[in-house]
């Protein structure tokens, strides 16, 4: 039972503390994240900046090498020197190949004062990304000018320490990219992928390769909560590259993570503990509750023979007491309106029950279709049987009606014998869907006479036929009778005309009058019409043979 008593304490009593305790934590959560994402920025970029300057003072190193090569040219006797210097060079971290080499066309002095071809150059080869670095000598005195090139390997740039380490930079990774966002290294070797930043369409990488071109240093989040990537860039000095280093959101946010598994388990343990609480406090009165409730329900179902234990002598013992006394009553009202409606049409019964003003005498005019249908040559056949078989047959004969009749919302006025008088009201729907409701009632009153007669004949019992009558006219309607005795029917000359017509249809035969064929026009198709003398009224009627009414017909 979604809203007991019990459920609703629980509910407006641990439904504020689940609010507080998530809005605490959220707000908590929101706090604590952004502080340890500040953290990561900041740590980021410090890293960045270390190594961004380890590598630039490399690059330093390695300029000022070559050109100590270089200068060994012009020394007397620099050829051993340069030897040594060449050699030492080789042997270097990630340098592929020192060499010296003639150049075809010397440079002027101006050229050699420039530096033109002295610096950093990188390009890519079959091999990988590597780096370039050139400086051009001699060619005076009318020497041939030389060149010594060094060629390092981008990668040795990313294996410098104090970048990557545990704790908030497990699974973190670093590469080297140029202002474009072309890749010069990867921290993982076995890295392989476009070969331009943002190539591959992820939306950080995108946002990082824009933030290159305003900044030369920064940290950018990444998608999700927590965000799958976070991201950290710094520009190495005296060149156009930039150091990007990348860390898994779950890593940097491992605490705050951890702390909110925590601060959920116990939340739900809180609340856990206040619904234990109010179960033991609200379970007494819960249970009394749920027990009249029971009860309630199985007064509804009918069930009058149902007691509660008065058992308390609080408010909850007043409500049982009051409870019993209730049901007592409903148990007499209740055989009164089942004793009713076995004489009143149901739906009447329950209008008189109901509408206390409905039981006064007097009535109201109303367009009705009325139905009126009788067995034939049931009275010489019951002279033939006895008494007893006479009342099964007719009872059996009525259970079959009255369902059907009830089914088409057709108002049982009176039994007269074995006759039966319905009406249609029209006053609660429209007029020419009741006179339908009368046909399609009749038809169905045929059929299931039919199966009826079956079922006698096996038995050994004689065949029933059964003739209609339906008109359409105004009668009056209401209760009938005086003060001490009435009864709720329909009165009116329409009446009388509807018993006429009625005895004008044959065994298993349904007549209309010209009013009813009139409202259902093209619904209803028919035989042809009878001229009848009705006694009592004046002239002849044209009275019609139903056939069928909406495709429903007699013979199915």
């Amino acid at each position: 039972m979604v809203f007991s008593l019990r459920r609703r304490f629980i509910l407006f009593v641990t439904l504020p503390v689940a609010l507080v305790l998530l809005g605490v934590g959220w707000v908590s959560f929101l706090y604590v994240r952004s502080a340890l994402l500040e953290q990561w920025s900041a740590a980021a970029i410090l890293r960045l900046r270390q190594t961004a300057h380890e590598i630039e003072m490399r690059l330093d190193e390695m300029r000022e090498h070559v050109h100590q090569i270089a200068e060994m040219d012009s020394v007397p006797g620099g050829e051993a020197a340069q030897r040594f210097l060449v050699e030492k060079l080789s042997r270097q971290r990630g340098v592929g190949f020192v060499n010296i080499e003639t150049v075809a066309s010397p440079r002027s002095e101006a050229e050699r004062s420039l530096g033109a071809e002295r610096g950093v150059v990188t390009s890519l080869d079959s091999t990988g990304n590597f780096l370039r670095i050139a400086e051009e000598f001699g060619g005076t005195d009318g020497k041939l000018a030389k060149r010594i090139v060094v060629t390092v390997a981008l990668d040795s740039f990313m294996k410098l320490q104090g970048l990557l380490g545990s704790g908030p930079w497990e699974g973190s990774y670093a590469c080297l990219v140029t202002e474009d966002g072309k890749y010069l290294a990867h921290s993982l070797p076995a890295m392989h992928g476009p070969a331009v930043l943002g190539e591959s369409g992820n939306p950080l990488e995108k946002q990082i390769l824009r933030e290159l071109k305003r900044k030369e240093s920064g940290a950018i989040l990444g998608e999700g909560h927590p965000p799958e990537w976070v991201a950290g860039f710094y520009q190495v000095g005296g060149t156009d590259w930039y150091l990007l280093l990348f860390s898994p959101g779950r890593a940097i946010l491992e605490p705050i993570l951890r702390l909110r598994t925590n601060y959920v388990i116990a939340s739900l343990a809180t609340v856990i503990l206040i619904i234990f609480l109010i179960r033991a406090t609200a379970r007494p009165v819960a249970l009394s509750v749920a027990e009249i409730s029971q009860a309630a329900e199985e007064v509804e179902e009918g069930n009058y023979s149902v007691h509660v234990c008065e058992d308390r002598n609080d408010e909850i013992g007043q409500l049982k007491r009051r409870f019993n006394k209730m049901v007592r009553g409903l148990q007499q009202r209740d055989l009164i309106e089942r004793t009713f409606g076995r004489y009143v049409d149901r739906s009447i019964a329950q209008e008189l029950l109901t509408r206390p003003d409905a039981l006064r005498l007097g009535g109201e005019k109303h367009r009705v279709t009325i139905m009126i249908c009788d067995l034939r040559g049931f009275t010489p056949l019951a002279e033939k049987l006895d008494p007893e078989a006479v009342i099964r047959i007719l009872n059996r004969y009525l259970a079959r009606m009255i369902s059907i009749i009830e089914q088409h919302k057709g108002i049982i006025v009176d039994f007269y014998g074995d006759s039966i008088l319905v009406f249609f009201d029209g006053v609660h729907g429209d007029v020419q869907e009741r006179a339908a409701d009368a046909v399609r009632c009749a038809i169905h009153m045929q059929r299931e006479l039919k199966s009826f007669s079956d079922d006698n004949e096996r038995e050994g019992l004689p065949p029933l036929h059964m003739g209609i009558g339906i008109h359409t006219g105004d009668v009056v309607v209401g209760n009938i009778g005086s003060e001490t005795r009435a009864k709720y029917g329909i009165v009116g000359s329409a009446v009388n005309e509807t018993d006429r017509i009625q005895a004008f249809a044959e065994g298993g035969a349904i007549i209309i009058s010209e009013q009813t064929f009139g409202i259902l026009g093209s619904r209803v198709t028919t035989g042809k019409p009878i001229q009848a003398s009705l006694k009592g009224l004046d002239g002849e009627r044209d009275l019609y043979p139903v056939i069928e009414i909406d495709g429903q017909g007699l013979r199915g």
